[in-house]
């Protein structure tokens, strides 16, 4: 071997240039590699990388400027991802700006898809009381406003949403007093603009996950996802409880790969304390957070340290303390989830809607987002140790999905927003490995399916919630807003 040879055989040569991998063992492979084998992707996975390489370094540790082909294709990409990003973010801002008098973007009305429903529904009109008390009794009021919830629950034969879910009643109430606002529209704009950030985060979240190609196929299903949409026109918790969700889920994937870093350490700790002051229901997300820790002693996404596990813990544990202090006791706290827990058993809605088999949630999806669902149960099959992020995503929704599905009286597809980042991960995912068996046309047809697919996601959207006036996402709504039953649910076929 000649010293040339030698010097380069820690590198690889990419035509006429070399460069050498400076990697470390055990470290994340590099994202910004210039040069890639056509079979290679910056996660050794796949043929999944198309993104952008802005630099790519020399034999001197210098930095070159990429060739001018290579830069008008990280100008395409990077627009690519602008519009996507940008008719995401249209689609999601609130009817109100559009269809109203005197509406500041009438002009652009006939190209915002609108809702058909227009009456709202209980658990809009139980948010706005809570934002309307809180606006004339101030913020330290709450003890008492679940004092009243008590006293007005025990007399009820159903069940009223509980005012401890404090986070989403009081951004309602900021936007109210800073905008002047109605309550339920300063609610709907807090859904809209928290559906937005979660088009972002996903979006980043996507990039960091080591696949910077993924980015734009996962903003372009996000953006036109049926359920994100759904829950951005209408002042409804479940979108909000998303973000604070997959928030928590990238600081987590975070902190697998960057031992006892504190940014993402606090960042982590303070998206679980979001969640449990959003919703109850961040129980079924923290099990599945708690599933992804145990499952990493085999699956080996990165490092659990004991910072970490402290985290895990502390977060919802702070949050649960913030709201004993909300409801002026322990005891007030307790007896507030329990009348709401024991009275669901008692109202008509959730006995006549809220039941079904453990696939209850698979056919509901498989109605919404019909080819997402079948790309993602697809993904199952091509599954390989290597595949970390695919793993990330299964684990979290099987182990939350596994809780989620044996609550009597307690399902409905509102609760799976929270799966719609890690179901359109895997369908990517899918889509990619498809396209892997024509190398000539991988790209081609990548873009081609998943614009195929974002079609149809925005078509089941506009039959759902446009053609039809489609409030709550139970099976029989979405089953008549499919005309696959065309009788009313109260006669006996």
């Amino acid at each position: 071997m000649t010293a040339s040879s030698r010097g380069r055989s820690d590198g690889k040569n990419c035509g006429d240039r070399f460069i050498p991998h400076r990697e470390r063992a055990g470290s994340r492979p590099a994202v910004l590699r210039f040069c890639q084998t056509p079979n290679e992707t910056a996660t050794g996975s796949d043929f999944a990388h198309t993104g952008q390489k802005l630099w790519a370094p020399s034999g001197t540790n210098t930095f070159k400027p990429m060739p001018p082909l290579e830069s008008l294709r990280s100008n395409v990409y990077l627009a690519a991802l602008a519009i996507t990003l940008a008719f995401g973010i249209f689609l999601r801002l609130p009817p109100g700006l559009f269809h109203a008098k005197e509406a500041p973007l009438r002009v652009l009305a006939a190209l915002h898809p609108k809702p058909q429903d227009k009456t709202g529904g209980y658990d809009e009109r139980v948010y706005e009381s809570y934002v309307n008390i809180i606006s004339n009794r101030g913020i330290t009021a709450y003890p008492d406003l679940l004092d009243s919830y008590i006293e007005k629950q025990k007399t009820m034969s159903g069940s009223m949403l509980p005012p401890l879910r404090f986070l989403y009643i009081f951004f309602g109430y900021v936007w109210h007093s800073l905008f002047g606002t109605p309550a339920r529209v300063a609610l709907g704009y807090v859904s809209a603009v928290f559906s937005m950030l979660t088009l972002l985060l996903s979006t980043v979240f996507a990039g960091r996950l080591g696949r910077p190609g993924y980015a734009l196929g996962i903003a372009a299903l996000m953006a036109v996802a049926p359920t994100q949409l759904h829950m951005s026109q209408h002042a409804l918790i479940d979108g909000f409880f998303t973000f604070w969700v997959l928030l928590a889920l990238w600081a987590l994937w975070e902190n697998l790969q960057a031992k006892d870093s504190w940014p993402w350490l606090i960042l982590y700790s303070c998206a679980l304390t979001a969640t449990v002051l959003v919703k109850e229901n961040s129980f079924f997300a923290w099990i599945g957070i708690i599933a992804l820790l145990i499952s990493n002693r085999w699956i080996k996404f990165g490092l659990v340290s004991r910072n970490l596990v402290i985290a895990t813990f502390l977060g919802p544990a702070l949050g649960v303390v913030i709201l004993v202090w909300l409801a002026g006791g322990i005891g007030t706290l307790f007896a507030t989830y329990q009348l709401s827990v024991s009275k669901n058993y008692e109202l008509e809605y959730a006995i006549l809607s809220g039941d079904g088999p453990w696939h209850r949630y698979l056919i509901d999806l498989l109605l919404v987002s019909p080819l997402v669902l079948i790309l993602a149960l697809g993904a199952l099959f091509n599954l390989t140790r290597e595949k970390k992020q695919e793993w990330f995503c299964v684990v979290f929704v099987a182990a939350s999905y596994l809780i989620m599905c044996n609550i009597k009286y307690g399902m409905n597809l509102r609760y799976a927003n929270m799966w719609d980042l890690p179901l359109r991960f895997l369908a990517f995912s899918q889509l990619v490995r498809i396209s892997s068996f024509t190398p000539r046309w991988r790209v081609i047809l990548l873009i081609s399916m998943t614009s195929l697919v974002c079609a149809v996601e925005f078509r089941q959207y506009i039959v759902l919630a446009v053609n039809y006036p489609l409030y709550e996402l139970v099976t029989p709504g979405l089953m008549h807003a499919l005309k696959i039953l065309k009788f009313s649910t109260e006669i006996s076929p």
